[in-house]
C-alpha cells in the first residue's frame, strides 16, 4: 500500500507538487473521468516526463485509451504502468490485443 495522486487531464503537476515527496504513485489521466472523447493527449507525455525526472523511483500509471498504439510513447516517456480497459476488453481478439499490449514494453505478467 503506498500513497498517489491522481492527474486529471487538465491538472497541473504543480497542483500536486507539495505532497509529490510523498507518494509512491501518480496517476495520469489520458481523458477526464466519466468521459468520453480524445483517448491520448500528447500533453500528457510531458507530465509523464517530468514527473520521472521530479522523482525517478515513482510508479508512474497511466489510464484513459491505453492500447498497443500508444503504449510504446508512454513507457518511453517514463510510464511504467498501463491500465487497458478498453483496449484489450473492446477488440474481437482480446487475447491478441492483451498480447500485442504486453510486447510493446516486454512484460511478463500472467499468462
Amino acid at each position: 500500500m503506498g500513497a498517489g495522486v491522481v492527474l486529471n487531464p487538465g491538472t497541473s503537476i504543480a497542483a500536486v507538487g507539495y505532497v509529490l515527496d510523498q507518494c509512491q504513485v501518480v496517476v495520469v489521466m489520458l481523458v477526464n473521468p466519466g468521459y468520453c472523447g480524445p483517448k491520448f493527449m500528447k500533453q500528457a507525455l510531458q507530465k509523464i516526463q517530468t514527473l520521472r525526472q521530479l522523482k525517478p523511483d515513482l510508479h508512474i500509471s497511466v489510464d484513459g485509451g491505453v492500447n498497443e498504439e500508444n503504449a510504446p510513447q508512454l513507457i518511453a516517456s517514463g510510464a511504467n504502468v498501463l491500465v487497458a480497459g478498453g483496449g484489450v476488453l473492446q477488440p474481437t481478439d482480446t487475447a491478441g490485443a492483451i498480447a500485442a499490449l504486453k510486447a510493446c514494453g516486454g512484460a511478463r505478467g500472467p499468462q
